[in-house]
């Protein structure tokens, strides 16, 4: 049987990041003239951020 190994943390983040400018665009196609989408943002983190501005409107988390 094929072994294929585990991916790299790097790697992951690639994934993810490009996963989420697919959404992103869709999305942004989608919004009215005038309102913003900000890039998305892909890392690996022991705890949920904590941000001093914006909206936090979704997150998603993925067991590597």
């Amino acid at each position: 049987m094929l072994e294929i190994p585990d991916p790299e943390k790097d790697d992951v983040l690639d994934v993810i990041g490009e996963i989420g400018n697919v959404v992103g665009g869709i999305v942004k196609s989608l919004i009215p003239h005038g309102h913003r989408l900000s890039l998305p943002m892909a890392e690996f983190i022991d705890s949920p951020p904590r941000r001093s501005t914006g909206t936090l409107v979704a997150t998603t988390a993925v067991s590597v």
